[in-house]
């Protein structure tokens, strides 16, 4: 009985913490950062940031300068994107979770 209990309540607790979470959700995309030259920036920073759940999360590109975010909520995401030696870009980014979002290419310029 003792077991059952303390597995229902460690269930219990994990959905609580999942759930908190208001920026997840079903939502994919994906895409690529490119230099002027279109050559792949590998490092670069995507800031993903919901205004309505106040909250976010941070991914990076691979050496092929790709990316991909899933379970995200859909939305207006405030996008900001950096990397040292170049200009940062912000963008707003509105992602669906019922269609598939289409795959973003993303220019960013030297300083």
């Amino acid at each position: 009985m003792k077991k059952a209990l303390l597995i229902f309540l460690c269930v219990t607790l994990t959905a609580v913490v999942l759930s908190s979470q208001d920026y997840k959700g079903k939502a994919r995309v994906s895409g690529v950062v490119l230099d002027q030259d279109q050559k792949p920036i590998e490092g670069a920073k995507l800031k993903f940031f919901l205004p309505k759940a106040n909250g976010g999360f941070e991914i990076t590109t691979d050496k092929e300068g790709k990316w991909t975010a899933a379970w995200i909520a859909q939305g207006a995401w405030n996008l900001d994107v950096e990397k040292s030696g170049y200009e940062p870009k912000k963008l707003v980014v509105n992602l669906a979770e019922q269609r598939k979002n289409p795959e973003m290419k993303i220019n960013l310029k030297k300083k």
